[in-house]
């Protein structure tokens, strides 16, 4: 095999390897907040307007909503 042959073929397979450990990871870390309740939210919501979902592993309930001051709760 040649030396161009092989700077062409190493770098496509660690591009197709991280691409499958990419896919593999994603497809195991189903953590965070529930779609059906993703899906409750979008439907109460007002065209025209948002919502934020903050999702947290170590916040400080009282400075994480000091943070959000301003914003008009519905």
């Amino acid at each position: 095999m040649s030396l161009r042959l092989l700077y062409l073929i190493v770098p496509m397979l660690g591009l197709a390897i991280g691409a499958a450990t990419g896919a593999l990871a994603g497809s195991l870390s189903d953590v965070g907040i529930d779609n059906d309740f993703i899906d409750s939210v979008r439907q109460k919501v007002t065209p025209g307007t948002s919502a934020l979902f903050l999702l947290s592993s170590g916040a400080v309930i009282d400075r994480s909503g000091t943070s959000s001051r301003g914003a008009r709760p519905s």
